[in-house]
């Protein structure tokens, strides 16, 4: 499992309800996580040793303190087309070479 830790180079700030957080399922190409409010889930577009693209993101209707912040999230994950992991740090990265989100291991 992954928990966030900066979103577009700043630190994450906790004004969701809960820490966004991700976890992939490399075999059946599928994550899950929430998005600081909704438990968020769906399939991967693709998935090499350099290349993740999000495919479909679905998500609960939960009433949330920040809804925005959830909304916002899901944005980024639909922008992401590359990653790096080092030192249990995922960054995903737009097609740019921006990195937009920054987890950390937490499992």
């Amino acid at each position: 499992m992954w928990s966030i830790i900066k979103i577009n180079g700043e630190d994450y700030k906790d004004v969701a309800q809960k820490r966004s957080q991700l976890e992939f399922d490399y075999r059946e190409n599928k994550f899950t996580g929430n998005d600081g409010c909704n438990q968020i889930f769906g399939n991967l577009k693709k998935l090499t040793n350099t290349h993740l693209e999000f495919d479909t993101i679905g998500a609960t209707r939960m009433k949330c303190i920040e809804a925005k912040t959830s909304v916002h999230y899901q944005n980024l994950l639909r922008q992401i087309r590359y990653y790096k992991i080092e030192n249990l740090t995922l960054s995903l990265i737009d097609i740019e070479n921006k990195v937009l989100l920054v987890f950390k291991k937490i499992d």
